[in-house]
């Protein structure tokens, strides 16, 4: 058995027949210049500027307290 619509054997399908009307959609595009390094810089910071400080002032601190163990240890040495 064949469909004689759609031409594909074993299958009986018919395919009833609509009318479609065209319209034409309102669609309105805007196009805008991309923003300046400034507006970028900005919108990047108050995304992972908070992130950053965090991790920035965690190795700060950890390496501060490397310095300051230099600095006593030679302070060490030199009054020996």
């Amino acid at each position: 058995m064949e469909s004689s619509t759609l031409g594909i054997p074993g299958i009986n399908a018919s395919i009833l027949g609509k009318s479609f009307s065209t319209i034409r959609p309102n669609l309105t595009v805007t196009v805008v210049n991309p923003p300046s390094f400034e507006a970028d810089f900005k919108e990047f910071w108050s995304s992972y500027g908070q992130v950053i400080s965090l991790f920035r002032a965690g190795f700060l601190g950890g390496f501060s307290s490397h310095i300051i163990d230099i600095v006593r240890e030679r302070k060490k040495k030199r009054s020996e």
